[in-house]
């Protein structure tokens, strides 16, 4: 084996190792905030303490609903954190299904006016307490995402198809042009201006039904394509040599792909209203059915 051989081999089983290496597994990210959550655990210890310390009925009781609910608060923040953290992790990513962090901030308000409460503090105390713990707890670990994240509704993939599709028509359709102002022949020209007609009213039959514009690829991706090329290098043959016979089966081919253009803008809405007839007969026969049953 040479060692041109070699290195062609060597480099043959880099790139087949590459496509083939297997992503790492990703990790969660690490919540923020867990450090406000280990303060509350340490501020909330002492009451089962104080419990233990009287155990009477009301003690145990009282006490120990207030560790339960101010155990379920911090449980829910710390979930509320670790789904926000997968949640700004991800590209692409739903928001969590229930808001958390809030559920968690509104038992903790709870749980400290039932401890204001149950300290001899008044009605209003308890409702103050519960009011200002809340908001520095929404405001400390903050909102839970609310909106998914890197979803596209159909609707805007559609019109992203679009846009993209009139920009690139543009392009290749302003080659076109170009390329016949090379050379400005006057039977050129208007076969140039019925072709961009045809080519307008497909995209325009495209943008009245984008859901089945990838049925127009062909046209707009490959005919299109060369029919800038061959418009390109016919004005660069015919600018040099005026070949009459050039001339002739360039203006042939622009008159076939207008009338292919043309044909496929009508044949486009026409399956278009095919379609619509058809989604108004059902509705109109299921509804008649139903107005049937009911009478």
């Amino acid at each position: 084996m040479t060692p041109f051989e070699r290195i062609q081999r060597n480099k043959g089983m880099q790139a087949f190792a590459f496509e083939h290496e297997k992503p790492a597994t990703p990790t969660a990210p690490f919540p923020r905030n867990v450090s406000g959550l280990t303060v509350l655990v340490l501020a909330i210890t002492p009451l089962m303490y104080k419990a233990m310390l009287a155990p009477t009925a009301e003690n145990i009781v009282g006490y120990g609903g207030l560790t339960a609910c101010f155990g379920l608060a911090l449980w829910s923040m710390a979930a509320g954190l670790k789904a926000e953290a997968i949640y700004d992790a991800a590209p692409v990513a739903r928001a969590p299904a229930r808001p958390r962090k809030m559920v968690g901030a509104g038992l903790m308000g709870l749980g400290a006016a039932g401890l204001t409460w149950f300290q001899g503090g008044d009605i209003w105390q308890a409702a103050s307490v519960m009011v200002v713990t809340t908001l520095l707890c929404a405001v400390a670990f903050g909102r839970d995402p609310g909106r998914h994240k890197g979803f596209e509704t159909v609707q805007a993939r559609q019109s992203h198809k679009i846009d993209d599709l009139t920009a690139r028509t543009g392009l290749l359709m302003e080659r076109v042009r170009e390329a016949a102002a090379i050379h400005g022949d006057r039977d050129v020209m208007p076969r140039v201006r019925a072709f961009d007609d045809a080519v307008d009213a497909l995209l325009s039959a495209a943008m009245h039904d984008p859901a089945r514009v990838g049925a127009l690829r062909k046209f707009f991706g490959v005919y299109l394509e060369s029919a800038a090329e061959a418009s390109e290098r016919f004005a660069a043959v015919y600018s040099g040599t005026g070949d009459p016979q050039a001339k002739q089966k360039h203006l042939d081919l622009l008159e076939k792909l207008t009338d292919a253009f043309g044909a496929k803008a009508h044949d486009y809405a026409a399956a278009g209203q095919i379609k619509l007839d058809v989604e108004h007969e059902v509705l109109t026969t299921a509804l008649s059915q139903e107005l049937r049953r009911a009478t």
